[in-house]
């Protein structure tokens, strides 16, 4: 014979309808609410061109030096026509997959002279301007500008050395180390000694109006830094030189828009010289003859 249902169990089960019937509410409330704020929420509307504004392209957040730009680096900035800057990229095509030359802060508009060809690598390679050349300086070879140099900078390259000169010790007693640069087996520069007259310095002018690409910044787990520079082919060929020689350099700075030159650049010529034409001549002296070669032509 089957038990009538208990009194607990009839209240357990009452309980549980008026959950259920509670949770439902609930539920029905919640969406009904959430319904009414999507409903009362304006839509996001796409921004549309002023009448009579251009669309300019600007960084939308800072771009790094060596970044392949894309429309997602860019936003767009409405001018009236008397004040796009004449030199602003305004079509997708003319930037897209092209590196950044330079670090181009927000809000900026891109340039030609801030992008690399199309489909150029993020290095070094990339980042050379067509004509130019680029000269990586370990900053052991350079003096009084480290701390002080930044991405941007133009700078002029003086190779610095020393010639033996009166009242320099080091000299008289025959030590290594006072010749100039550029100069074979040439050594440190001494260390100046109180009191006492170093020989004459000399100075040569390697490099005018390089840019700073890359500024020395410490690397973790490297203790050497380098700065990376742009200049044309002739003063890279030179500084590559007086690097080779172990010479000092030091930097003078100059503004950034300024492209005089102290000294006009020369073409770089063939320096492989071909050989001499040699032939064999008799040469009659008296009533003596000797065979003598003798070089026809030039270099």
């Amino acid at each position: 014979m089957a038990q009538a249902p208990t009194t607990a169990r009839i209240r357990q089960r009452r309980r549980q309808r008026l959950l259920l019937i509670v949770l439902l509410l609930l539920l029905s409330l919640g969406g009904a609410a959430y319904y009414l704020t999507q409903q009362a929420a304006p839509k996001p509307r796409v921004q549309e061109r002023p009448p009579g504004k251009v669309a300019v392209p600007v960084a939308r957040a800072p771009i790094n030096l060596g970044t392949s730009v894309s429309l997602a680096n860019m936003t767009l900035r409405y001018y009236d026509p008397l004040e796009v800057p004449p030199d602003a990229l305004l079509k997708p095509f003319q930037f897209e997959r092209r590196v950044t030359l330079r670090n181009i802060p927000a809000g900026s508009y891109l340039r030609e002279r801030d992008l690399s060809e199309r489909d150029a690598p993020s290095s070094i390679s990339g980042l050379v301007r067509p004509g130019m050349r680029v000269v990586v300086v370990e900053t052991n070879n350079i003096r009084g500008s480290t701390g002080f140099l930044r991405a941007g900078d133009h700078v002029d390259v003086l190779a610095i050395g020393w010639s033996a000169g009166k009242g320099d010790p080091a000299a008289a007693a025959g030590t290594p180390g006072v010749t100039g640069p550029g100069q074979p087996a040439a050594g440190r520069t001494p260390r100046p000694i109180p009191g006492v007259l170093p020989g004459a310095s000399n100075a040569t002018l390697v490099a005018e109006g390089a840019e700073v690409l890359v500024a020395p910044r410490a690397e973790r787990g490297n203790v050497s830094r380098y700065a990376v520079l742009q200049m044309m082919p002739q003063d890279a060929h030179l500084t590559s030189l007086a690097l080779g020689g172990g010479a000092i350099l030091r930097f003078v700075y100059r503004p950034f828009n300024e492209d005089g030159r102290v000294v006009e650049p020369t073409p770089v010529e063939q320096t492989v010289h071909l050989p001499r034409d040699v032939r064999t001549v008799e040469v009659i002296a008296g009533s003596t003859r000797s065979m003598q070669n003798a070089s026809v032509g030039s270099h």
